[in-house]
């Protein structure tokens, strides 16, 4: 099956209705922000890369590296090959948590998609499952990835986007937070439910947000879609 054909045509008609509304929305934060220095951007749940795209299209930052990340091993296979000649990006079959473990990563909505012939298409659901027998990975920490590059002392955009595991990274974040020399804007996909998880649960991190290290005030019952995580410029 050429899985390739399909992506593509997920990539160019179907994919930026998912992301151009609320990466539109953002923009001009961004841009005050970052003020076009260079930036390191984070994506977490890459897919197909149209994030990055958009924010180079637009000329939205000015993006240093992008290291995109993406567990669905035909999404990346097809990210290989978009960005070959891109020097900028780089890309890893990684799924990312807040532990190394290994966990059950469900990739086979996309051949059912596919088998169904579905007309409207949606390669955006790979995500961590902890019943279904599918395919074992290892999982791999962003904290451990910023340490091990050299990151802690660049200015990054970090976007996230995991269906079902988004908590646990921005915990995992937290982690680190203390020795980042800048405080980077992050984005969320609201999904804690689907991850098993308590508005509670995920208002306690989202406070440690703002509490320990001045990040504006969200109040996670009052989001809808996606959350931005945006540090307060007045220290």
């Amino acid at each position: 099956m050429d899985y390739n054909y399909y992506i593509k045509r997920w990539d160019d008609h179907h994919c930026s209705q998912h992301v151009e509304p609320f990466l539109c929305g953002i923009s001009n934060i961004l841009q005050s922000y970052y003020k076009h220095d260079p930036t390191i951007y984070i994506d977490i749940g890459a897919n197909v890369g149209k994030v990055y795209d958009l924010i180079k299209e637009k000329s939205i930052l000015n993006i240093e590296k992008a290291y995109l990340f993406e567990g669905n091993t035909k999404l990346y296979s097809y990210m290989k090959n978009k960005y070959e000649n891109d020097h900028t990006v780089s890309v890893y079959n990684d799924i990312i948590l807040d532990k190394i473990i290994n966990i059950n990563f469900d990739d086979e909505y996309i051949d059912e998609q596919i088998l169904n012939n579905n007309e409207y298409i949606n390669f955006g659901l790979s995500k961590t499952n902890h019943y279904k027998n599918t395919n074992q990975r290892e999982t791999a920490k962003i904290s451990d990835f910023f340490n091990n590059n050299g990151l802690l002392n660049k200015k990054s955009f970090i976007k996230i986007d995991t269906e079902n595991s988004d908590t646990l990274i921005l915990k995992d974040i937290l982690s680190i937070m203390d020795n980042l020399l800048y405080k980077p804007i992050i984005e969320f996909e609201i999904n804690y439910s689907a991850g098993g998880h308590t508005a509670e649960f995920i208002q306690t991190i989202i406070d440690d947000y703002s509490n320990k290290y001045n990040y504006k005030h969200i109040n996670i019952l009052e989001m809808r879609g996606d959350g931005l995580l945006v540090p307060n410029t007045n220290e």
